[in-house]
């Protein structure tokens, strides 16, 4: 082939660089420094919202569209450069466009000189930058809001768990003599399986804004349907009772009108405990002693503690050695149960997730919280999460193949994957489809290098990892690009308020965005009403569990709701 033929004309040239900067969106500058003259290229001038027709530009144009922090920035910049003390112009700011519009943009420049040194002019590129910043601006106020929901209960509003560590913190450091008193609802379990969470947690809510507007600054909400009021030392005992009579007091809540009970235990700071957590386990332990003692107490609806009153730490002993001796000697106690997941629109299974009880003949079925964590305590988890495996996958096959493709989802702990029989059957489990793994927030942060290999291992191998929870633990983003995620699990606090809560209207849709823009699967917990699920359909979400479509069930409820739901097609 001919050399001169191969060459490409200067004028080939400038159209495959004007090609490159409308496809980057990367525009040309120049600014003759000596005659003023300033050229753009017809990128720049789209990117300032102009017609490239008929737009003149200049210094002053460029500089209209700045404010005046931006402009007094942007003339530093252009002057240390032009003195020499910066190799070249490099800036990101906004401009405010004659149509309204704001976009950012990032400029750089360097500055031809001549023989002498002299500035002859600056020449650049300016690219827009708008969406990159408005993404960033998106995840930077739900991290904010996530933040917020670090140290506020998302139900109540009120400041949580974390504010009442650290402010106890600052009166123990301060040497002050203070009582913290734990205030549990009375029978609010019975509440909520009667009424609906939904309807629970405005309860909780109203009953927080009332016992905030009597003791503003001293209230938290501690955790679930449990306060922690922070009361002088001197008149502890009057206070006691004027929250008891606050919280007995009719209580509206839509239609209803009800009348709460609430017990209280109270620890005295520094002689019951000194340190926070010190503080909150002994009130807590005189708490637990008034509700198992309330036979004997008539009437008491609140208790200081007493070091006797940690016998009751016995309950926990017993049932960490039932539970440690029926994973061996009784497995058939431990039943998994299924609640199921759909897809909103249709009602249609999709799949369900496996959920574990405990069955004591001589109490029936433990609290799950209570047994999980002596479970996690113990270093008993493995062992549990194996046998609800074995049981929940021999199950689910049974089910697909009597209703076609179902997911089954399925609790872990990141130590299971240090296990090697356990880590085997998941690695078994992995290869069939619509297998996923769910881990909490804090579970997933914790992973170190060989945990993040384990699960890039069982992804790699079919499974699917899910976040439990998603913004009730850590609420980082950090891992969302940079660990092996599919799914997020969307937490019911977010959902409890809508659709017409407007803040957890627009936290839904910030979630929404943030599933979106990583580009993972979602499905929504704690949905109760069509309200909800009509709402979150429209915002885009497909999948959902929760009392709407049905609670955790044994293997024959959810065989029998299997036989009655909605069919693909």
């Amino acid at each position: 082939m001919n050399n001169r033929s191969s060459q490409i004309s200067p004028e080939a040239c400038l159209d495959l660089f004007q090609l490159a900067e409308e496809v980057a969106h990367v525009g040309y500058w120049m600014w003759d420094i000596a005659s003023g003259e300033v050229v753009w290229s017809k990128t720049k001038i789209r990117i300032y919202g102009e017609d490239s027709t008929t737009f003149k530009p200049s210094f002053d144009k460029f500089l209209a569209v700045l404010d005046e922090p931006t402009r007094q920035r942007v003339m530093a910049e252009i002057d240390a450069v032009l003195k020499g003390e910066k190799p070249y112009y490099d800036l990101q700011h906004r401009i405010h466009l004659r149509n309204g519009r704001t976009a950012w943009i990032h400029e750089k420049g360097l500055v031809i000189r001549d023989g002498d040194g002299t500035p002859l002019r600056m020449e650049g590129i300016v690219h827009d930058i708008t969406e990159r910043m408005q993404l960033m601006e998106l995840l930077r106020d739900q991290r904010r809001r996530l933040d917020y929901l670090q140290v506020h209960n998302p139900v109540s509003g009120l400041p949580g768990r974390r504010s009442l560590l650290e402010t106890l913190a600052h009166l123990l450091a301060s040497g002050q003599s203070f009582y913290l008193a734990m205030l549990d609802l009375a029978d609010f379990g019975t509440l909520n399986n009667s009424h609906g969470h939904l309807f629970g947690d405005t309860v909780l809510k109203t009953l927080g804004q009332r016992l905030t507007a009597a003791y503003p600054d001293q209230v938290f909400h501690y955790n679930a349907d449990e306060f922690a009021i922070i009361l002088p030392a001197g008149e502890w005992s009057l206070h006691c009772e004027r929250l008891h009579a606050l919280v007995r007091e009719p209580l509206e809540v839509g239609d209803h009108v009800l009348h709460l009970s609430v017990n209280m235990g109270c620890s005295r700071a520094p002689q019951d405990a000194d340190t926070p957590d010190g503080l909150i386990r002994t009130a807590q332990t005189a708490l637990r002693y008034l509700k198992r003692n309330h036979a004997t107490l008539p009437g008491t609806h609140f208790l200081a503690f007493a070091p006797s009153m940690l016998e009751t730490l016995s309950r926990r002993h017993q049932l960490a050695e039932a539970l440690r001796n029926d994973l061996h000697a009784h497995p058939e106690r431990f039943e998994v149960y299924y609640q199921p997941q759909v897809e909103m629109v249709s009602g249609r299974p999709v799949g369900m997730e496996a959920l574990v009880r405990w069955n004591r003949p001589e109490e029936g079925l433990v609290n799950p919280a209570e047994f999980l964590s002596i479970a996690w305590e113990e270093g008993l988890m493995a062992q549990l999460d194996a046998l609800v495996l074995e049981q929940a996958l021999s199950q689910w096959r049974c089910w697909r193949q009597q209703h076609g493709a179902l997911n089954l989802s399925v609790n872990c702990v990141i130590s299971d994957l240090e296990n090697p029989q356990l880590f085997e059957q998941l690695r078994e489990a992995a290869g069939e489809a619509g297998f996923t793994l769910e881990l909490t927030e804090a579970e997933i942060l914790k992973c170190d290098e060989d945990e993040l290999t384990g699960l890039a291992e069982l992804r790699r191998l079919g499974a699917k990892i899910s976040i439990d929870d998603f913004g009730t633990g850590y609420s980082s983003l950090r891992y969302l690009h940079s660990l092996p995620i599919d799914e997020l699990k969307i937490d019911r606090s977010f959902v409890s308020g809508l659709p017409g809560n407007p803040q957890d209207a627009d936290l839904v849709r910030l979630l929404k965005n943030i599933v979106d823009t990583f580009r993972l699967k979602s499905v929504v917990e704690g949905v109760e009403n069509a309200e909800q699920a009509a709402f979150l359909t429209a915002l885009g979400f497909r999948r959902a569990q929760g009392f709407l479509y049905g609670r955790p069930m044994n293997v024959e409820a959810m065989d029998a709701w299997l036989q009655q739901a909605p069919k693909e097609g």
